[in-house]
């Protein structure tokens, strides 16, 4: 066998005037090469957007169904209903606006002791807040901070940010059809 060690090699720049490092090689790939415009591609690239939404909407579901679950216990028949179409007309409402409605009639703040550090003042101030959104029963709580007004305007912001995120959900799993308090009802009885 010849030794190549000290062997210099030229290139002739003529044999790389057709030389594309980018172009595609048409041998030696071993399987059918495939038109990305062709009828098959096409399909296969259908199948998967559509497996991709329903795969997105039943995530949306069980976020959603996690939320009804967290609905109160009712006492009445009525008042079953009268929450269910106040939170249906919530929901459609701000599903017409594109984000969440928050009214201050809709929140109620509780004030706690946040505990943790911060010394003598966490143990002798309710610092701590937890914001209620009536119509879905979404909360936060929020102990950040050691003053209670940073620690209501930081719960005001993970609230806001949580509805908007189930109203989000809302839009995936309705695609276009209406809310009613039946499909409310079906996806609270979820087995």
């Amino acid at each position: 066998m010849p030794d190549i060690t000290n062997t210099v090699f030229s290139i002739v720049p003529e044999a790389l005037e057709d030389y594309d490092p980018f172009a595609e090689d048409s041998s030696g790939g071993g399987g059918k090469s495939r038109d990305p415009q062709g009828k098959t591609s096409r399909v296969a690239r259908k199948t998967a957007v559509d497996n991709a939404q329903q795969n997105r909407k039943d995530q949306a579901k069980e976020r959603l169904q996690k939320v009804l679950a967290k609905f109160p216990e009712f006492d009445s028949e009525d008042e079953r209903v009268d929450f269910l179409e106040r939170y249906v007309g919530w929901v459609q409402a701000c599903i017409e606006t594109g984000e969440a409605i928050v009214r201050d009639l809709d929140i109620d703040f509780d004030f706690f002791r946040s505990g943790g550090p911060g010394g003598q003042n966490v143990n002798k101030i309710n610092s701590g807040v937890r914001v209620t959104h009536l119509p879905t029963n979404i909360f936060v709580e929020n102990t950040e901070a050691r003053e209670q007004l940073k620690n209501k305007e930081n719960a005001l912001g993970h609230l806001y940010a949580r509805l908007e995120h189930h109203i989000e959900d809302w839009r995936l799993y309705l695609s276009g059809s209406a809310l009613t308090v039946d499909l409310i009802e079906e996806l609270y009885l979820f087995d």
